[in-house]
């Protein structure tokens, strides 16, 4: 989810975002991690349907005990993460 603190040329945004990662092989053990985080952006639109923007995220993770998608089996994970983006809206 996405919330627009204002909407011009330049929107700054907060989020959250939240998953789930499930490995289901045909033989053997079911692996699931939970995914849940916030982020802070801006996106600038240079046209009304095309932008570009950048984001900041601090994400968390609940690892399965037999996961090493993360290197913490049956743990808990947090770190940052940033991204930069481009956007066609239609």
């Amino acid at each position: 989810l996405r919330f627009n603190i204002k909407t011009e040329e330049v929107v700054p945004y907060f989020g959250i975002r939240g998953g789930l990662l499930k490995f289901s092989p045909e033989v053997g053990e079911q692996k699931t991690d939970y995914i849940f985080g916030v982020a802070f952006g801006m996106e600038y639109f240079i046209k009304e349907k095309f932008s570009f923007g950048i984001e900041a995220q601090l994400n968390g993770s609940k690892s399965d005990k037999e996961s090493y998608r993360f290197g913490n089996p049956d743990g808990t994970t947090l770190n940052t993460a940033s991204v930069a983006f481009v956007s066609v809206y239609f």
